[in-house]
Formats: C-alpha cells, sequence, structure tokens
C-alpha cells in the first residue's frame, strides 16, 4: 500500500512537471506583470512552495509564478485593452475548481482542457483560465479568485489586478534640421507601459491624427503611398508599431531659419498628445514679384480684430528673403468699418505708413473692425492693400455682422427607434425578393432637440433673421462605402412641417428650437445652417450609432467571409463584422468549441456594420436586412472552410449551450443566422 501510495505522489508530480513543459507557449504570451509577484500565504498548512524553475525576469515578461503547486496567495497583473482574446491565464493546475469570484465584472471564467500522458495512463485535465474580458477599469481592480484543491481538500486565492492599458504617442521625427525644399520622415510611434513585445498593443480601431502646430507655410505633410497631403493628416492607421508621415519643406523659404512643430493625436481620447519640432533653414532666395498678405482670422464679426502677415512672395507664391528695413504703407478702401492698430499699439485710420518689412512679416500689424456696423443681411466686403512703391498686395476680407450657433440635444442618437427597428422598412414574406421591401420610412427614425442662436459680433441676439436649415449625410460613414443615392434626414419646424431644407425665422430671443429626424443609417449627419452670405453659416454632426461596437477579428478556427472585395460579393461594405462585446466573445468560443468537437472551420459572414442601423446588401439604401442592426446577428455557412458540411442540429445545439443564442435556417442562400443578446 505504501509503494502505491508513494506511486500516486510522484505521479502527481510527474503530471504537474509535465504540465509546465507541454503547455502552449502561446497560453502564456500575452500575460504582462508590472513587478516581480509577491508571494503572500494566508492560510496555515503543511504543503511547501516548490520552484517553477522559471526563475527571474524583467518587467512585462510573460511570467506565471508557482502555476500548478501555488501557495495560498499570489498576485498577478493582467492588462485589459479590449481584446479579450488575447488577455488571459491559467489560475491553477488539475483538479482544481473556482469556488467564487469578488469583482467578476472585470473578467470570466473558463475551463481549458489539456491532455496528459504519464507512464501507464492518459488524462485530460481542465484547467481554470481567468480572462480580462469584462469590462475596462478607470485605472486598476482588484479581482480575488478563490480555488479549491481535490487532491489535497485546501482552498487558496489569487489576486488579479486588472490594469487598463495605456499607450503613448512618439515619433521618429530624424534628422531634425532640413533645408527648404526637402523632406523629413516624421512618422508617428505608438508604445504602451511596458514598450513592445509581449505587452498589448493598441487597437487597431485607433485612428490617428498628425496636423503642423506651428509654422503651416513652411511646408505640407503627405502620408506616403497614398498621395494625400495637407497641413493636417487624419485617419492614420497603425501599421507595426506606428503610422507613415512625411514633411515636406515646399511652401515659404525662410529668412534664416524657422521652427516646425507637430502634433499627434489619437482618436482615443485617453491618448495624450505629443509634440515635436525641428527646423527648416533657408534655401537659395528667388526673385520677389509682389507681396503675400495673410488675415487670420480670415473674415470678422462687428467688433473683432485679424492679424495682418504680409510675405514677399515669388511667381510660385512662395515667401523669399527680402530686406526687413524696406518701408511698407497699408491702406483700406473704406475707413467706415475698419481701422488700423500699428506695430506700436497706436490707433491709425488708413493709411498706416512707414511699417517696416521686419514688423509685417510676424503679424505685428492688426485691422478692428469697429467701425459702422455693417447693415444686414451683409456681410461688409473690404479690401487691404500693401505697397513698397514699386511692389504691391492685396486681399478682400468680409465683416460678418452675424454669428450662428447650433447645438444639439443629443450628440449620439440611434439611426431608428427601437420598436420600428425591425419593422423599418415593413417586412416582406419569404417569397418575395428584397427589391420590393418599402423604402425606409423617415419617421420611424431617432430624433434629437436642436437649437439655433443667431448673435452679432458684439454678442447681441438677432431677431426676425430668415435663415435656411440643412440635413445633409456625411458620406462614406458608419461602414457604407457606397455614396449614391444615400437618406437625408429631415427638420420638424416650429410650424409642423417636416423638411430636409427648412426656412426658419429666429424669435425674439435670436433661437429656433426644432426637432431633428436622422438619417436612418448608421454613420454620421450633418446639420448645417446658412444665413444670406456664404460666410454666415454653422455646423454640428449627429452621431447615428447603436453603441460601440467590437470588431471581430481574424480567428485560427473561424474565417470571415462577405465583405467588398470578396469573391462574388457585391454589397459595398468593406467592414461587416462588427458587434457588441458579447457577440465577438461568444464567437471565438463558440468556433473553438466546434473545431474541437468536429474539427471544422466555421465561416462568418455578415453581422454588422460599425454603429449598426440598416444593412442594406444592395447598395440601394432601402432594401437591408431585417435583422443584423443593433450588433447581436451573424450569418454563418452551412459549410465549413474546406467545403464540409456544418450539421443544423448540432450547431444550433452549440449555440444555445455555449453561448445561449438563437439559429434560424435562412434561403437563398443557405445560410444559419444566429443571434445572441
Amino acid at each position: 500500500m505504501r509503494i502505491l501510495q508513494a506511486f500516486a505522489v510522484c505521479a502527481r508530480e510527474i503530471v504537474a512537471l509535465v504540465m509546465l513543459v507541454i503547455i502552449p507557449s502561446s497560453l502564456f504570451a500575452q500575460v504582462s506583470i508590472k513587478e516581480r509577484v509577491t508571494i503572500n500565504p494566508i492560510r496555515g498548512g503543511s504543503r511547501s512552495i516548490v520552484s517553477t524553475g522559471i526563475g527571474s525576469y524583467a518587467p512585462c515578461e510573460p511570467y506565471l509564478p508557482q502555476l500548478f503547486i501555488p501557495p495560498n496567495t499570489y498576485q498577478q497583473v493582467l492588462f485589459h485593452n479590449g481584446d479579450p482574446t488575447s488577455l488571459y491565464v491559467p489560475a491553477g493546475g488539475a483538479d482544481w475548481r473556482v469556488t467564487g469570484v469578488d469583482g467578476s465584472q472585470y473578467v470570466s471564467i473558463w475551463y481549458q482542457d489539456y491532455p496528459m500522458t504519464i507512464p501507464f495512463d492518459f488524462y485530460v485535465m481542465p484547467i481554470p483560465v481567468v480572462k480580462s474580458d469584462g469590462i475596462a477599469p478607470d485605472s486598476t481592480a482588484l479581482v480575488s479568485v478563490s480555488l479549491y484543491d481535490l487532491n489535497y481538500s485546501s482552498a487558496y486565492t489569487i489576486l488579479y489586478y486588472i490594469v487598463k492599458a495605456k499607450y503613448w504617442l512618439s515619433s521618429s521625427l530624424f534628422p531634425r534640421q532640413i533645408s527648404f525644399r526637402d523632406s523629413v520622415d516624421i512618422s508617428g510611434y505608438v508604445g504602451n507601459q511596458c514598450g513592445t513585445g509581449t505587452a498589448p498593443q493598441a487597437p487597431q480601431s485607433i485612428t490617428y491624427t498628425v496636423s503642423i502646430y506651428q509654422g503651416m507655410n513652411y511646408g505640407t505633410l503627405e502620408e506616403p503611398g497614398t498621395g494625400r497631403t495637407g497641413k493636417t493628416l487624419t485617419g492614420l492607421t497603425r501599421q507595426g508599431t506606428g503610422f507613415a508621415v512625411k514633411f515636406l519643406a515646399n511652401c515659404d523659404n525662410p529668412d534664416n531659419s524657422a521652427k516646425v512643430r507637430f502634433r499627434y493625436t489619437a482618436s482615443d481620447s485617453t491618448i495624450e498628445a505629443y509634440y515635436d519640432s525641428m527646423t527648416v533653414n533657408a534655401g537659395p532666395p528667388g526673385p520677389v514679384v509682389k507681396y503675400r498678405i495673410t488675415l487670420f482670422p480670415d473674415s470678422l464679426l462687428h467688433g473683432d480684430t485679424t492679424v495682418v502677415t504680409v510675405a514677399a512672395v515669388d511667381s510660385n507664391n512662395q515667401m523669399q528673403l527680402w530686406p526687413d528695413t524696406t518701408h511698407l504703407t497699408f491702406s483700406l478702401d473704406s475707413t467706415r468699418f475698419a481701422r488700423f492698430i500699428s506695430p506700436a499699439g497706436d490707433s491709425v485710420q488708413s493709411p498706416l505708413t512707414r511699417v517696416l518689412y521686419s514688423d509685417a512679416k510676424v503679424g505685428r500689424v492688426r485691422v478692428v473692425a469697429d467701425g459702422a456696423k455693417p447693415a444686414l443681411p451683409g456681410p461688409k466686403g473690404i479690401q487691404l492693400s500693401v505697397t513698397d512703391g514699386s511692389k504691391n498686395g492685396s486681399k478682400t476680407t468680409f465683416i460678418r455682422p452675424l454669428k450662428f450657433t447650433i447645438l444639439t440635444a443629443r450628440t449620439r442618437i440611434r439611426p431608428l427607434r427601437d420598436q420600428d427597428n425591425r419593422k423599418n422598412p415593413a417586412y416582406v414574406d419569404s417569397t418575395s425578393p428584397d427589391q420590393r421591401r418599402k423604402i425606409i420610412d423617415s419617421l420611424k427614425v431617432d430624433t434629437t432637440m436642436v437649437f439655433v442662436k443667431l448673435t452679432d459680433g458684439q454678442n447681441r441676439s438677432v431677431s426676425s433673421y430668415r435663415f435656411r436649415a440643412r440635413a445633409l449625410v456625411v458620406d462614406s460613414t458608419g461602414g457604407h462605402d457606397h455614396i449614391p443615392g444615400r437618406t437625408k434626414g429631415n427638420f420638424i419646424t416650429p410650424t409642423g412641417d417636416t423638411l430636409n431644407n427648412a426656412n426658419v425665422v429666429t424669435g425674439s430671443d435670436g433661437q429656433v428650437r426644432f426637432t431633428y429626424l436622422s438619417s436612418g443609417f448608421g454613420g454620421m449627419d450633418s446639420l448645417v445652417v446658412d444665413g444670406h452670405s456664404p460666410s454666415d453659416t454653422g455646423t454640428v454632426k449627429v452621431e447615428l450609432s447603436f453603441g460601440d461596437f467590437t470588431l471581430l477579428q481574424a480567428g485560427t478556427h473561424y474565417t470571415l467571409t462577405g465583405a467588398y472585395g470578396d469573391p462574388n460579393v457585391h454589397s459595398v461594405h468593406k467592414v461587416n463584422h462588427y458587434g457588441t462585446q458579447n457577440l465577438v466573445t461568444q464567437l471565438g468560443v463558440l468556433a473553438d468549441s466546434v473545431f474541437r468537437k468536429s474539427g471544422l472551420i466555421l465561416k462568418y459572414n455578415d453581422m454588422s456594420l460599425k454603429g449598426g442601423g440598416p444593412f442594406d446588401i444592395t447598395n440601394n439604401w432601402n432594401t437591408p436586412h431585417q435583422n443584423h442592426r443593433q450588433g447581436v446577428n451573424v450569418d454563418i455557412a452551412t459549410t465549413d472552410a474546406n467545403g464540409r458540411a456544418v450539421s443544423e442540429t448540432y450547431l444550433r445545439n452549440l449555440v444555445d449551450k455555449v453561448c445561449g443564442g438563437t439559429l434560424v435556417r435562412e434561403a437563398r442562400p443557405a445560410h444559419y443566422h444566429v443571434t445572441i443578446q
């Protein structure tokens, strides 16, 4: 008997040691530890702590202390970065069971089977796994997991610190000095608490913006490979650890040298903006043919001031070297509406004489529109001129008597009202083709209140003023990559009319309130108000979305189909695999379960678009899926990636038991329509 007992103990220890050897390294690859784990036994017992032999490690390396022969308590750090498939860690060994979780809103518990072979026997060992796939904490959250070892009749506690992953921006700007007409790489870099390697990367859905923050007149930005240029580049995506941008010193030639500063920002507001700078040195000068005038701001409200900057430029309108001692004369074609402020700060009626070029080129001359108020509807155009007696320059500006302020009660609304979600457009029976569905009912959509206020340059209300309100859409938003024919939203005016373009009159308080009805599709709507002049306008954008959906990334045990560009796909929607976080998580679990039991690789077709709403698979804005709107549906092919049949009964049972969802078989073409709330 003693011999058998000794053999059993040895066999158990062999299991533990073999487990340490054969567990796939991918299981540990995404676990990041900030500091060395501290072991704090909190219950008595005779079990000794056995070293795993892992040895020392650097901060942020993957490390799992005392995995299969743990102490009574240990502390572990997991990062949460919105990607639940990559953030998990085993929480014990064979014959362990989780008995309680404190802080379950941050994690979930799974049991992962591992086959084990030891002398004379074969085991499948279920290992409890902790995944940080719950809500993201504000900074750090403590989760306590209680376990019970069936072999030793002992209870243990594991403390997990769930840390919200933090990222930062930097740049690869080098060299930091270039000459006029040269270029330099200023690509952005996305880092995290632990640098690179095993620490979690920033989600691919985050986009980045780079802008010239100072020295805009000395060059432009360029996105390599796309041909996009400008003073600001938006929508940049991470490739590897960064995103590519170049700076071209192709505008003004500085007098000697000029500083240019860049600003890097991310669509995730928790990532702090980053600033970097460089110097552009002067190149060979060209011949000066005229003066270029720049105003900031470009037009004026009554009572406002604009800064006047003058540059001596060549025939290509690029700034060139010019003597600082040159005397300039400034003039306005009308003295009724504005006056000058000299470099010395004096108020001067037009003309303003003997201004040094050294002062004019750095914006020390100003124009104040505090003369006569332009009559409504305005604005009043005035011409500003500059000359040195031989070379001249001029620019027309406008004194605006009006200012529109437009606000919405909600900046995000749903495309459709919940009670009309499936019925809009009206449902048709299965014998009718998609093309016979009715167009979306523009009255069964979500709404928000709109407030418009009109004031003059001194912030006084402007009453009895007639203006136009327009409802527009921002093309290529919400996952719709086709443009012609997109429906627009409508206004319900104070008189009760429902119009896409409404003529409205301000009240005695200079305000108008009306209801906006969304365009009915996910994406972005734009609300615009126009006065009697192109410069009298105001704009506000409203996001149409059912929520912040998660993109289902490519997986090992499933493939993604149905996106525009795939063979035989005519639906012009490039990304068709968005869903709620729960749906995305459950689809990964479902695919793993199917593969483990049958070896089948599921094919996931349409889910939802980025913000939800009608998914018009025929690209005509009025024959959408009846579902696939709220991030809880997915179409699954009846055959797997290798052409093998996927049993309806088999898959329905798994969807029900594993995911708590429902499955319906649909025709034309045959597929399984799955709903997981």
